[in-house]
C-alpha cells in the first residue's frame, strides 16, 4: 500500500442538481474533479479533487479554497457561488503500491494472506468502484462462489448482528458544526 496526501475542498451551495465531472488539462491527473453529495437541508456539496487537491497538500485551508474558487471561476464562469459555503479537508488516500509512487489505474482486491475465506478490497477512489466490483466477482468466481437465490429470514439477521451507526460525512461535520457555532466563510 501507498498513501497519497490530498487537500480536498468542499463547496456547499443551493443548486438542487447533482454534478459529477472531470475537468481535464495537460497534466496526467484531472485538473479538477467534482462529485456531488446531497445534504439534509436540501443543498448540494461539491467535493473537489484532482490536481487541485494534490497541489493543495502544502497549502493552508484559505489558500486551497482560494485556488478552488479561481478554478471554478475559470472553468465554469457562469456559476454563481457568491452565497456558497467553503471548507477543506485533508485526507490520506490509500492506494495499491505502484512503482515510482504512480497513481493506480485500478482498484485493489486480493485474498488476505493466511486466511482462506477473506478478501481485502477497496476502490482507491470512487471512479474505480466498477473495476473493484469486477475484481471481487472474478476472485469469487475462481473460488466457485456463484450468486444464487436463497430465502433468508431477515429477522434472524437483525437479531444476530446489530446494525452499526452511520458515520457523519466530512461535509456534514464541516458545515453543520460551523453553522451551530455561527461561523461562515
Amino acid at each position: 500500500m501507498q498513501v497519497r496526501p490530498l487537500h480536498q475542498v468542499m463547496v456547499k451551495h443551493s443548486s438542487p442538481h447533482p454534478f459529477y465531472g472531470h475537468c481535464l488539462g495537460a497534466e496526467s491527473t484531472p485538473r479538477l474533479t467534482i462529485s456531488s453529495h446531497p445534504t439534509g437541508d436540501h443543498k448540494q456539496v461539491w467535493y473537489l479533487g484532482g490536481s487541485l487537491a494534490e497541489r493543495g497538500v502544502d497549502q493552508a485551508a484559505s489558500e486551497v479554497i482560494a485556488a478552488a474558487q479561481r478554478e471554478l471561476a475559470t472553468l465554469m464562469p457562469w456559476l454563481d457561488l457568491k452565497n456558497a459555503e467553503w471548507a477543506s479537508l485533508t485526507v490520506a488516500r490509500a492506494e495499491p503500491k505502484q512503482r515510482n509512487f504512480a497513481r493506480p489505474d485500478q482498484a485493489f482486491a486480493d485474498r488476505a494472506p493466511g486466511a482462506s475465506n477473506l478478501l481485502v478490497a477497496w476502490p482507491t477512489k470512487l471512479t474505480l468502484v466498477p473495476d473493484l466490483a469486477e475484481r471481487v466477482f472474478a476472485l469469487l468466481h475462481e473460488e466457485q462462489v456463484l450468486p444464487q437465490a436463497a430465502a433468508v429470514d431477515s429477522s434472524l439477521l437483525r437479531a444476530a448482528l446489530p446494525y452499526p451507526g452511520i458515520a457523519r460525512t466530512p461535509w456534514d461535520i464541516a458545515f453543520t458544526d460551523r453553522s451551530s457555532e455561527g461561523q461562515s466563510s
